[in-house]
């Protein structure tokens, strides 16, 4: 009972942190949660990636029955020939990730985390959603052992192997460490 109400309080904590102070949540996340699997990262993590789920209000128009259509094209952005080194070379500081991280988000690409526990591995996705980009409506992911290694192993491949845009990736074998 304790212990439910200590991790409901840390949440809480974590979860405001994420909102006031997005910038030091993502230093304090990344240096005292890096190997943390699970709900207890992935909410305040989805928070400071400002992935909160609206609610409508009354009256408002009601989705039609109609079958949803999925408008997303997945894109594989191959690591092939791409050393461990050089992936995480070149976003070597916590500092770097949170920009290049930031940048992604305001240039109107969607972030989302997930967790595999099959492969005991954390997937990056980035998804566009700015219909100006040449990216529109394209999705890739990443992985790796940690939430933050799935989220500079996403940054890689969209800075450097795509140079930010997808139209030109090519499918490939993924290694089983990164991808």
């Amino acid at each position: 009972m304790f212990q439910d109400q200590l991790y409901q309080q840390a949440i809480a904590y974590y979860s405001q942190m994420a909102v006031e102070n997005p910038r030091q949540y993502f230093f304090d996340a990344w240096h005292d949660c890096y190997t943390w699997k699970g709900r207890a990262l992935l909410v305040p993590l989805n928070i400071w990636g400002g992935f909160v789920m609206t609610r409508g209000k009354k009256g408002d128009v009601q989705p039609s029955k109609e079958k949803a259509t999925w408008n997303t094209t997945f894109v594989d952005i191959s690591l092939t020939g791409v050393g461990e080194e050089a992936i995480f070379g070149a976003f070597d500081t916590v500092e770097g990730v949170y920009d290049h991280a930031t940048k992604l988000l305001e240039d109107g690409y969607r972030l989302g985390f997930s967790y595999n526990p099959t492969n005991d591995a954390f997937i990056c996705s980035v998804t566009c959603k700015d219909a100006e980009s040449v990216n529109f409506g394209k999705t890739f992911t990443a992985f790796a052992s940690s939430w933050y290694d799935a989220l500079v192993v996403a940054l890689f491949k969209h800075y450097v192997v795509a140079s930010q845009n997808w139209n030109g990736s090519q499918s490939g074998v993924t290694r089983p460490k990164f991808g």
